[in-house]
């Protein structure tokens, strides 16, 4: 006898979930005894921490070197100097959930730095799937400790109205925090939104922890991010990228696992980006 469980979806965007998908998917399992609430299958899980883990092990056994950005979720204390700017530009960001995808293009990332320790943040994303701004974001980083070895930020993004029906504007804060030693790096984040745009009003935290090193050329980094709605499962990933500097400019890419049923199976982008 097969046993079956069908399971509703949700389908995010870069910085969390939008909106729920009315897609749904069908497990065939062999007998009762492989049947687990939610369906969630403790090796598919157990693989991917594997996974993470032995990146995460791998980076920190060497020397690093990366500015934490694209195509990474989690962002470093550092600022743009004075009257320069950063543009990072996101050709595309593919994301696989069950059955569905979901296609961002473009996605850009301006800053802006506005003097010592101070930068202005700008977001900007376009979903092809829907056809339509898929979110939009804009703020500011400060860089309030600078210590040998230590420093600490905050980055505060008001979550602009960018569909018709959207209503108000929302509110992200994180805290910032970058270790270095040596040619080590390594950046924690975590904060809260409060995003009232859509249908009912969404609460949540985030956070990410991101290792960093440098290797024959490349920049390399391996990412935890997890994310919350209340009242939901939380969305967990782990992911991977890199960073390959030609002259004035250079080429960022990742791909990112889903390490619960919330998160998306895999979610890949990739950028370019040069300072003016």
């Amino acid at each position: 006898m097969r046993h079956y469980c069908v399971e509703r979806r949700t389908v995010l965007g870069a910085r969390g979930i939008r909106r729920n998908s009315s897609a749904f998917s069908v497990r065939s399992m062999k007998s009762p005894a492989a049947f687990r609430p939610g369906c969630v299958k403790s090796h598919y899980f157990r693989r991917r921490l594997s996974f993470c883990g032995l990146l995460l092990a791998w980076v920190l056994l060497f020397p690093a070197c990366l500015y934490a950005a694209p195509p990474f979720k989690t962002t470093d204390t550092g600022t743009a100097e004075t009257g320069v700017l950063e543009l990072r530009l996101g050709l595309v960001q593919f994301a696989r959930q069950s059955s569905r995808n979901e296609v961002l293009s473009p996605l850009i990332r301006a800053n802006y730095g506005l003097g010592s320790d101070l930068e202005l943040v700008s977001e900007f994303e376009y979903d092809q799937s829907e056809n339509t701004t898929g979110n939009a974001a804009l703020g500011g980083k400060w860089r309030f400790l600078d210590g040998d070895g230590f420093s600490m930020g905050i980055e505060l993004l008001a979550l602009l109205p960018v569909r018709t029906a959207d209503s108000g504007a929302g509110i992200e804060s994180q805290l910032l925090m970058t270790w270095q030693r040596g040619g080590e790096r390594l950046h924690f984040n975590v904060g809260g939104f409060h995003d009232p745009r859509g249908a009912a009003t969404v609460d949540g935290w985030r956070a990410s922890l991101l290792a960093e090193r440098r290797l024959e050329g490349f920049r390399h980094g391996v990412e935890v991010f997890a994310r919350q709605k209340r009242g939901l499962p939380t969305d967990a990933r782990v992911g991977y990228g890199f960073v390959k500097s030609f002259g004035s400019f250079d080429v960022r890419s990742g791909v990112h696992l889903g390490l619960t049923r919330q998160a998306p199976d895999v979610v890949f982008n990739f950028w370019v980006s040069r300072e003016f």
